[in-house]
């Protein structure tokens, strides 16, 4: 009497090409947002330029929603928690994200994706290649998917629960704001503080006393470089507010920058998440009237005339 056993290479081949593609899929997505965690403020301001929300609070939310997202379906996958669920979830996230950076492709709008934050710098177009690829792996995973009894499943949801909370705190601990500055004149009777400008390398002035310009500026943006000599009269008018440029640019951009133009106002290497704040939804180079640590004003693209500065007063 014989008796015949069937093989299983074929079930378990299959079990751990599935376990692969999900620890693949969801070491991307934990990595993706690891790299953009620590500077929020750049990833709101990616989002934003890709034109899709017209304002930094909704960009913000994006950001956080994004980031969330990844973290939690990251996490599951790669603990092996409800696997299908995850799996499909994860699919429509990046069919949404295929959606965007085809978008950006087709129109030009960004020339970084903006997914891995600036540590691994990429065009949409190779962003869309390789969002298409994991899409794939995604459904490859779901094909060879089947249901089993698993063991440690309130492990692994502890797990995901965890990195569900570190997706909803950890983003405020490294500058996530859903607040910015608007263009024009500040609102009567309501206190608009500049905060706090962390300067990196330059003497820093105290913005807080007296009356200041303070310019949100790029060293390689023409514009800026065109507004240098309207700036150094209003720097150099005793009658007028002093000037102060802030840049991300690095000390030999700056340096170059001041030379090459003849800046007689300071430049100075600030954080790249104040600059970020600061800037908000506005474009360079941006101009931001604050006395006494107020801000009264903000102009985008276009240097204040003289009287603008004059009639500017501080809201009582």
């Amino acid at each position: 009497m014989s008796t015949h056993v069937s093989p299983a290479p074929r079930s378990s081949s299959r079990v751990v090409a599935h376990r692969v593609l999900c620890v693949i899929l969801g070491g991307v997505l934990l990595l993706a947002a690891a790299i953009k965690l620590p500077d929020m403020a750049l990833f709101t301001r990616q989002i934003l330029d890709y034109g899709l929300v017209p304002s930094w609070p909704l960009a913000a939310a994006g950001a956080w929603g994004f980031l969330l997202a990844e973290l939690i379906l990251g996490a599951a996958l790669v603990t092996g928690y409800r696997p299908s669920l995850a799996l499909s979830l994860t699919s429509i996230l990046l069919v949404v994200f295929i959606g965007i950076t085809g978008y950006a492709w087709k129109t030009g709008v960004v020339e970084d994706c903006g997914c891995f934050g600036e540590l691994l710098k990429r065009t949409p177009g190779q962003a869309l290649v390789e969002d298409l690829f994991l899409l794939a792996g995604a459904v490859a995973a779901l094909i060879l998917h089947r249901p089993r009894e698993t063991r440690f499943d309130r492990l692994r949801l502890g797990m995901v629960m965890v990195a569900a909370v570190a997706g909803l705190i950890l983003p405020w601990v490294f500058g996530l704001s859903f607040s910015t500055l608007p263009s024009g004149e500040a609102d009567q009777g309501v206190s608009n503080p500049l905060g706090a400008v962390h300067v990196k390398e330059g003497k820093a002035p105290d913005l807080w006393t007296g009356r200041w310009l303070v310019e949100i500026m790029d060293t390689e943006c023409d514009h800026c470089r065109a507004s240098v000599f309207a700036l150094n009269l209003i720097h150099e008018d005793p009658g007028l507010p002093s000037v102060v440029g802030l840049s991300v640019n690095n000390s030999g951009r700056i340096r170059a920058f001041r030379e090459e133009t003849f800046a007689s106002y300071p430049v100075l290497l600030v954080d790249k998440s104040d600059y970020l704040r600061l800037l908000g939804s506005g474009a360079i180079p941006r101009l931001i009237l604050v006395e006494n640590g107020e801000i009264l004003s903000v102009w985008d693209e276009e240097v204040p005339d003289f009287e603008a500065l004059r009639s500017s007063e501080a809201t009582p």
